[in-house]
């Protein structure tokens, strides 16, 4: 990793969180806005990577406790304290939201990125990717398109769930328009990609289009859900 005085000042963490928000960052870029500083033998950067990689995976991070991040070196007992108070709010968070057992359903997916989606000028694609117990454990936005159109390629959806071991997914994506009523690619994409994930016997749990005040979903309503314009 590069030595963290030689990255330009805009593109340090917290200054490019600054400028182009928190969702523009890494989770090591995030993991490193929270501890602030780095020590002589490491940047900030560098100790950042180290606590992610150690923990392999966001799901295992947020359940590392504090004597194990005091374990890990340059981390002491404020940094440590800091990262687990971030991490027992995303447990509560996590717990409130989609209950003890960490499930989703279609209604959690479209909460999750009504508010990243909703009244964008361009198509995005997200990805969400589930465990055998259909808990998240990868998820990313895999596509961004035009104001009218997003290339998505079935064979690159299902390698993605395959490459995080996943046993189901979610697509999601959003019409700038404001309608959420499927076009024929919509239709013709999630049907090739439900043909693929038989194949490898993963299983697509719902694609789910984002309008301005509500949501369309293949697999359990096959209509436009309308909610309130707050949600």
């Amino acid at each position: 990793m590069s030595n963290f005085r030689e990255i330009p000042v805009l593109e340090r963490p917290r200054e490019k969180a600054i400028r182009f928000g928190l969702d523009t960052l890494s989770n090591d870029e995030l993991i490193a806005v929270l501890i602030g500083t780095g020590t002589k033998q490491e940047s900030v950067l560098e100790l950042a990577h180290k606590i992610n990689s150690q923990s392999n995976g966001l799901s295992n991070l947020f359940n590392v406790p504090y004597e194990a991040l005091l374990d890990i070196n340059g981390i002491g007992p404020v940094k440590a304290l800091i990262l687990s108070a971030c991490f027992e709010l995303c447990n509560r968070y996590l717990k409130t939201f989609y209950g003890d057992s960490g499930t989703v359903s279609t209604l959690d997916i479209y909460n999750r990125y009504a508010l990243k989606m909703r009244q964008k000028d361009k198509e995005l694609f997200a990805l969400v990717v589930l465990n055998r117990r259909r808990q998240i454990i990868h998820e990313e936005f895999l596509y961004v398109g035009s104001e009218t159109h997003v290339a998505c390629q079935p064979k690159e959806i299902i390698r993605k769930v395959m490459l995080h071991n996943g046993n189901y997914f979610y697509m999601i994506h959003n019409h700038p328009s404001g309608d959420c009523i499927p076009s024929k690619e919509d239709v013709n994409l999630t049907t090739q990609v439900k043909v693929l994930a038989n194949q490898l016997s993963v299983r697509l749990l719902d694609h789910i289009i984002v309008g301005d005040t509500g949501f369309y979903s293949f697999s359990e309503y096959e209509e436009c859900v309308k909610l309130a314009p707050n949600l």
